[in-house]
């Protein structure tokens, strides 16, 4: 098998691999992400991968030894830094998650999900206003987004940036988008 074969074959494994992923066959999928390691020991895709399941399930240290192991050999692949960032946080290294969301989003400004996770961070941590930012910067680009919406709300109520008129509007304008999403 020559080099265009084999990378052919990787590319259709990985690819089969997010398949059962998707459909939530994760140690079908994890198998093969393994497989694919074992040809290509740098191969960030199925390193990236496997942190996701080991991730999911439930093993955040494993999860962000492999992203950075990916990021290692693909640092500006998307997801990859977000990724990081989840891992991090459950393994309560916050800092450290807030710069992996950070890069996520110096390297895509409309990555919502990684602009809701780390306004969720700085939510968490009182940094209210920013928070608000964030998930206004978030809706500009997915504006029926469920969770960025609940986000936002739970952060006006206890932000002082709005008036108690200016909260009743918003969240007038807030309950209209949520019935248009059902």
């Amino acid at each position: 098998m020559d080099r265009r074969d084999m990378a052919d074959n990787l590319e259709q494994e990985i690819a089969d691999g997010k398949q059962l992923h998707r459909a939530g066959r994760l140690d079908e999928a994890k198998v093969i992400y393994q497989r694919v390691l074992n040809e290509t020991p740098d191969n960030p895709d199925a390193l990236h991968l496997l942190g996701v399941i080991a991730s999911t399930q439930g093993d955040h240290q494993k999860s962000q030894d492999y992203i950075s192991r990916a990021i290692k050999y693909a640092p500006k692949t998307l997801h990859y830094h977000n990724n990081l960032g989840l891992a991090l946080l459950e393994l309560g290294r916050e800092i450290e998650a807030e710069q992996a969301f950070k890069v996520e989003i110096e390297r895509s400004p409309n990555h919502v999900v990684a602009l809701s996770n780390l306004g969720s961070l700085l939510q968490k941590r009182g940094c209210v206003d920013e928070a608000l930012d964030l998930y206004l910067i978030a809706l500009k680009y997915d504006s029926k987004n469920i969770t960025i919406l609940n986000n936002l709300a739970a952060a006006m109520v206890v932000s002082e940036r709005y008036s108690d008129s200016q909260q009743l509007v918003i969240g007038m304008v807030l309950l209209r988008m949520l019935r248009e999403t059902f």
